[in-house]
């Protein structure tokens, strides 16, 4: 497991790692220009937060073939089909953990996922580009 992202106090983030991935140390990466990169090297993402305004994240991680696992906040919601593209969990370190060990675990279920990621963006990109045609 490796973290990444912006965060005014890694320290917090990178304890929370680790003692989210067994003890096991968790890399904090910080803020990372090129994030194509980061994704490249990823299996799958998970993003459990509260609250997104729209989770370009997560459209990222699709578009780049990458299994979701995340809340239902806005964004997700449009991106993901539960057990389609990824999974919908709840915010706790074992939902997350159990959908992590499910792809991980289960190689035609990753490569599965990770095919039908792909899909999805430009799905919901279809849906809502009459919207902001119209507003342009």
């Amino acid at each position: 497991m490796a973290l990444s992202g912006w965060r005014r106090r890694p320290g917090s983030l990178q304890r929370t790692g680790a003692k989210n991935a067994g003890g096991k140390s968790a890399p904090f990466c910080g803020s990372v220009e090129n994030i194509a990169s980061v994704y490249a090297c990823a299996d799958v993402f998970a993003m459990p937060s509260y609250y997104e305004a729209f989770s370009l994240a997560t459209l990222e991680a699709a578009a780049a073939g990458l299994p979701l696992i995340v809340t239902r906040v806005n964004g997700t919601e449009d991106l993901v089909v539960d057990r389609w593209n990824g999974f919908f969990v709840e915010r706790s370190p074992e939902c997350v953990a159990e959908a992590l060990d499910r792809v991980i675990e289960d190689p035609s279920l990753l490569s599965a996922l990770s095919r039908q990621a792909r899909i999805r963006p430009a799905v919901c990109m279809a849906k809502h580009r009459p919207t902001y045609t119209r507003r342009v």
